[in-house]
């Protein structure tokens, strides 16, 4: 069964809701058509006097689609939360009626960009797209913290879609799989379902869906971004309609360089281009087993989008201190998974300079791929000859913590790799006032969001590297906040004080139902003393009032910004979620708790003076 901690706030909409958002199907309204029906923009309440603009998918009567793909993208995305997927807000079920209301992308599909709008996307933004939607199948695929992964099996540029900012979230999940995430080369047998021009040959053919086909599928759309055609291109010859296996053609021919897509010609650097075309292509072997993983093809994406932008850089004006004889590293967790071997060959050729003024987030470096190397340098060829014995140890240099270190915000390690270091393990620690340390559950990521229990304590990372032999070199370590204590930003702080003042506070937010397994919606009451839990509605009642005492705790889970857990006095817990739409700071998480722990704590102080 999936985590039921993991699910999203997604309610179920009233057919007259819909209507109302909808101007009843205005058709000025429609903003996008597909095998499932129209797609309509609209706006819908999100809670008291606050509206959000949605897309609103309402099912045909003629579709193909039906019921259980309806209700398949219900049950995916009400259990799945990442930044790279699509969040589903609601859904209407209302007789003949089935519409699902996600939140509103404003432009539109990586398809339409790429062939429809003649966008002329730049190749570094199209690098970032490609990231992004990496992370999100990368996280379908392994990175959940579930018991089965998720096999997407239609992955595709339409289901690609851009936020304002440009940030890729994948979407349309009606025809995913659950598989057991801990063995790769588990399949699901299924009917073949899919898109022509992404499906994996090897699913076509066996009807063995695998994590791998999903690969494919993200093969494909990387040489559609570089090329600028269609996954199926009549303009092509009848064997290549299918233009996965032209541009794998045009790879052995070694025309590479001249299927770029004609608006980008001249703007990629040659390297980044080798790379990106070796990538794509791996994603496409005909044995699964050779393809990469959607963690390795993060990681790689991540090192090419740095070669590009160390090559932009390099063409700005002089006068920039420079590192010369350093490789520019992004470094990720150790895990077997991260570190494969992508077979992208290693090249000793490239003169470019690493500009000092900017660290990017970085990833581990490929054993057999260096992505920024100094020509000439001795030191570098001694991390590739494998054969002095007594050679430096890996280490890091330059590790730094990065973001704001309030709570709520992302902070990130990031450094330079340097003596042969491949890989690198992360623990996030807090040192305590009596300056003992106490390692943060979880926190194994180079990326770590500050939270409530981080304020008042200094906040460090700790990085081990390690080299392809495996051996370790020094711990290194780096506090965060500048070796300051974590403290809230001056609004949040008066948020708190605020609410501490008036001794009361109220919050709108969602509470974990365990006997249905569904996010409902409830209301938070908090006072001096004591603190109420209501369910909303008309018939909403009151589900616990409980004075504060010393053993009630109010408890913070790793890596979910928006949740968080109440223990009453008798052992009960609780899970809340606040709203992760809402950008009302007064209402986030971290307000919430730290407000809750001065109230809890006044009651226990004037327990004791009295």
């Amino acid at each position: 069964m999936l985590s039921s901690r993991l699910l999203q706030p997604c309610r179920q909409l009233t057919f007259y809701e819909i209507q109302l958002a909808t101007e009843n199907f205005d058709e000025s309204l429609v903003i996008g058509r597909g095998g499932f029906g129209k797609v309509y923009k609209g706006t819908i309440n999100i809670g008291a006097n606050v509206k959000s603009t949605v897309a609103i998918k309402r099912l045909d009567s003629t579709s193909n689609q039906g019921a259980s793909e309806f209700w398949a993208e219900v049950k995916m995305l009400s259990k799945l939360r990442h930044c790279n997927l699509v969040s589903l807000i609601g859904y209407c079920n209302d007789g003949q009626e089935m519409i699902l209301v996600y939140e509103y992308m404003p432009l539109g599909t990586l398809e339409d960009h790429l062939h429809t709008r003649l966008s002329c996307i730049t190749w570094v933004k199209r690098l970032k797209i490609c990231i992004g939607a990496a992370r999100g199948l990368d996280y379908l695929h392994t990175g959940t913290g579930i018991e089965h992964g998720v096999i997407h099996r239609d992955f595709k540029s339409s289901n690609i879609l851009l936020h304002d900012s440009w940030e890729a979230k994948i979407s349309d999940f009606g025809l995913s799989k659950v598989s057991p995430r801990n063995q790769p080369s588990t399949y699901v047998n299924t009917l073949v379902k899919g898109t022509f021009g992404y499906l994996d040959p090897n699913y076509f053919q066996t009807g063995r869906l695998t994590r791998k086909s999903d690969v494919y599928a993200f093969g494909v759309v990387l040489f559609e971004v570089l090329c600028g055609k269609r996954a199926v291109d009549s303009t092509l010859d009848e064997e290549h309609m299918g233009f996965a296996s032209w541009a794998q053609d045009s790879i052995k021919m070694g025309r590479l360089k001249q299927i770029v897509d004609c608006n980008m010609r001249g703007t990629i650097s040659s390297k980044c281009l080798r790379n990106f075309g070796q990538l794509a292509n791996r994603c496409l072997h005909s044995d699964p087993k050779q393809r990469p993983t959607m963690a390795q093809v993060v990681v790689s994406l991540e090192s090419i989008l740095a070669l590009q932008e160390t090559v932009y850089s390099a063409l700005r004006p002089s006068g920039m201190p420079i590192f010369g004889r350093k490789l520019l590293k992004f470094i990720l967790p150790f895990n077997r998974e991260n570190s494969g071997y992508l077979g992208l060959e290693r090249d000793n050729s490239v003169k470019e300079v690493i500009n000092n003024h900017r660290l990017p987030s970085i990833v581990e470096e490929q054993p057999s791929f260096s992505y920024l190397e100094a020509d000439n340098s001795k030191e570098n060829d001694s991390v590739w000859a494998g054969d002095d014995i007594n050679k430096s140890l890996p280490s890091i240099e330059g590790l730094q913590v990065s973001g704001e270190a309030i709570p709520g915000h992302e902070i990130q390690a990031c450094g330079y790799a340097v003596n042969g270091t491949t890989c690198c393990a992360f623990r996030w620690v807090r040192q305590l006032q009596d300056g003992s340390i106490s390692y943060i559950e979880g926190a194994t990521n180079p990326v770590y969001i500050v939270t409530a229990d981080d304020v008042d304590r200094y906040i460090a990372v700790e990085v081990q590297p390690t080299d392809g032999r495996y051996r370790m070199g020094k711990l290194v370590k780096y506090f965060a906040n500048e070796g300051q204590k974590i403290t809230c930003d001056p609004i949040m702080l008066g948020e708190i004080q605020k609410n501490f003042n008036l001794g009361r506070a109220k919050f709108n937010l969602s509470l974990w139902k365990s006997s249905s397994e569904i996010w409902v919606p409830a209301t938070l009451e908090i006072k001096s003393s004591s603190y109420k839990i209501k369910l909303n509605g008309p018939n909403g009642s009151i589900i616990y009032n409980e004075k504060y005492t010393p053993n009630t705790v109010i408890s913070l889970p790793t890596e979910k910004q928006f949740e968080f857990s109440i223990i009453d006095s008798e052992g009960f817990v609780r899970y809340m979620q606040t709203d992760y739409t809402s950008t009302d700071i007064n209402c986030s998480r971290d307000v919430i708790v730290l407000t809750m722990r001065l109230f809890k704590q006044r009651v226990i102080d004037n327990k004791r003076r009295a």
